[in-house]
């Protein structure tokens, strides 16, 4: 039947309530077996030179290291409350990317033939 088929969902992650009610909601309704699998997906846009008068700021290596612990933190955070409400009902991965979300949301979408994308709306 269809409804004991394997599904695959993707839930796009930031620091919002939103993203929150968004994690809660896809716990609740698309985690109904170990079949289905959850990708939650933190996206951040990486430090980028930056023009200051005469000379450009480049983000050092410690900076962007820096950047990128705070958001696998944030995606962390996420994964605690998506465990946490879906008592191990079904697969979870977690993603952190660096781009532009819109982007990064879709192609992992087509890379992972999911069938449901899910964010917080504001």
């Amino acid at each position: 039947s269809a409804s004991s088929d394997a599904h695959d969902v993707l839930v796009g992650i930031d620091r919002s309530p939103a993203s929150t009610a968004a994690i809660l909601w896809a716990a609740d309704k698309l985690c109904r077996s170990e079949r289905d699998t959850v990708h939650l997906v933190h996206v951040y846009r990486p430090l980028q030179p930056s023009a200051a008068d005469e000379a450009t700021l480049v983000p050092s290596e410690k900076d962007l290291q820096r950047q990128r612990q705070y958001h696998a933190s944030i995606l962390s955070e996420a994964v605690n409350k998506f465990k946490a409400a879906s008592n191990g009902r079904c697969q979870c991965l977690d993603h952190l990317l660096a781009g532009d979300a819109r982007e990064v949301l879709a192609n992992m979408a087509d890379h992972h033939n999911v069938d449901a994308i899910v964010v917080g709306s504001r």
